[in-house]
């Protein structure tokens, strides 16, 4: 079964992304380690601005910040997701400020496991220089088999890649889910580097 991204649509208005405040302990970094956070990093409440109204965000089930690749979702979403992959994430409830007030509803969806999915034979990596890591991907091909019994888990050697599997992606197309899009790995990053 086919294993795709979790990314922004192409299309989101960047007037409706919101502004993550980092905490004194908690970044938007944190979630990308593919394990649950503990109590003392959610001493603090994440927030995140937006600079527009309830109203305009309200009607998308998965909001963009500029956190990416950290989904902020309604209950619509965790439904879903609680059918599906109740044991993959872990939610976090943010304080979403708009210029008209708080926005409530939505929670920002820590993915709890990470898999080893990269195929090194067909993909190209981008190295990283300080220390050897991979910082992202010219060309990304993922092992068919690497999600095991998940449906959500982190790329463990590049934790900014979140994988989703056809289940996932065919119940959130039943149920029309505005705000995110499920790309192949090889097609979205071909996209951008015209491989």
């Amino acid at each position: 079964m086919a294993i795709h991204l979790w990314e922004i649509p192409e299309r989101y208005p960047n007037k409706l992304i919101g502004s993550y405040e980092r905490t004194q302990i908690l970044s938007s970094y944190d979630f990308f380690k593919g394990e649950f956070l503990t109590a003392e990093m959610l001493s603090q409440t994440p927030a995140i601005e937006f600079e527009v109204k309830r109203e305009r965000l309200q009607r998308i089930d998965c909001l963009v910040h500029n956190g990416a690749g950290v989904p902020l979702v309604n209950q619509r979403v965790i439904d879903l997701l609680m059918e599906i992959a109740d044991t993959d994430f872990q939610l976090i409830k943010p304080q979403l400020n708009c210029l008209d007030g708080q926005l409530d509803g939505y929670y920002l969806l820590n993915v709890t496991h990470e898999v080893n999915g990269v195929d090194h034979n067909q993909s190209i990596c981008e190295w990283g220089t300080v220390e050897r890591y991979v910082r992202g991907f010219k060309h990304l091909v993922v092992l068919p088999d690497c999600m095991g019994q998940h449906h959500l888990a982190r790329e463990a050697e590049c934790h900014s890649e979140l994988y989703v599997s056809q289940t996932i992606v065919d119940a959130f197309e039943r149920a029309h889910i505005k705000g995110c899009w499920f790309p192949l790995p090889e097609e979205y990053h071909r996209s951008f580097h015209n491989f």
